[in-house]
């Protein structure tokens, strides 16, 4: 397990320094299990630190699985991993050699039929956060390249599945470690979809209140 200061979400893909001895061991020996994907978990640090041990972890996590590995010469890697799947930790267990834990996979819970159209929220969610960016840029609150062109070329950056698509436009989205943390916790897509609404109520009052 690999806990960070945040959370990491389905379909997103984050970049890693690994350097602490104990995560150089894990990486390690996901190498030497010769295993056609290497994956292991990423959970929220809730307090504490990164470095040095001693935080008080999350039990809601995602399993990442490395795309990219560089070997640098003083024994630190250099990781992309890609967000894969939602798990759930069921048992934490001793952190010799490092972090480690019994996870199972945590799926959405079904959505019963017709409460949620196939497509109907990642559009409403993709004109909103665009909306969003764009007007925070305008006033100087984000760089221009954190903008996507359009709703469009947005919308053209997620995955057909829902599910997957409302995770990744969570990583769009100018939210903090704490709501992503939430949606990755709410047990069902229309939950999802609902509290990441709320989230986008609350930055979107934020910044009227920052500007007034």
């Amino acid at each position: 397990m690999f806990p960070l200061g945040a959370p990491l979400l389905p379909g997103s893909t984050i970049r890693l320094q690994v350097f602490e001895p104990r995560y150089r061991a894990m990486i390690s020996d996901l190498l030497a299990d010769d295993a056609p994907e290497l994956e292991f978990g990423v959970v929220l640090i809730e307090r504490g630190h990164e470095v040095g041990g001693g935080d008080v972890r999350g039990d809601i996590g995602c399993r990442a699985r490395i795309l990219d590995l560089q070997s640098l010469p003083d024994g630190r890697y250099g990781l992309t991993v890609l967000g894969v799947k939602r798990v759930r930790v069921t048992e934490w267990l001793a952190d010799d050699p490092y972090p480690r834990a019994h996870v199972e996979d945590w799926p959405d819970t079904p959505v019963p039929h017709g409460t949620v159209a196939a497509n109907q929220p990642v559009g409403a969610l993709v004109e909103r956060i665009t909306t969003l960016l764009t007007d925070m840029a305008e006033h100087g609150e984000l760089p221009p390249a954190a903008v996507p062109p359009t709703a469009a070329a947005l919308a053209a950056r997620l995955a057909d599945d829902v599910s997957l698509a409302v995770y990744q436009l969570a990583a769009y989205a100018p939210f903090g470690p704490a709501d992503r943390a939430r949606l990755l916790a709410v047990p069902g897509l229309s939950d999802r979809v609902v509290a990441f609404g709320e989230a986008l109520d609350d930055v979107e009052a934020a910044a009227k209140f920052r500007r007034s």
